[in-house]
This record gives structure tokens, sequence and C-alpha cells, in this order.
């Protein structure tokens, strides 16, 4: 995520626990970064 940020944008692909059902599934999370600070902002997906 913070390489995405870094760049500005992008799509983040990785492997999270899925809150209801406790089994690791596959999750896409989209980045943006903050204006020119060094924060970010993250919503992600279970596809």
């Amino acid at each position: 995520m913070i390489k995405a940020a870094k760049e500005g944008q992008g799509w983040v692909k990785y492997r999270w626990i899925h809150p209801p059902t406790k089994q690791i599934r596959p999750k896409e999370t989209y980045v943006v970064r903050v204006g020119k600070q060094e924060l970010f902002a993250a919503v992600g997906i279970y596809p």
C-alpha cells in the first residue's frame, strides 16, 4: 500500500482474513495519496 501511495494511487492485491468467515481470502484495496503529505486513504473489497 505504501508503494502505491508513493506513486499517487493504485490497486493492491493480497490475502487477508475475511471477518465473517474467519478464512483467509483474496482482497483488493484501492489506495490514494492524500495531497503531498505522507498519508494515504484506502478502501478494500473481497471480490
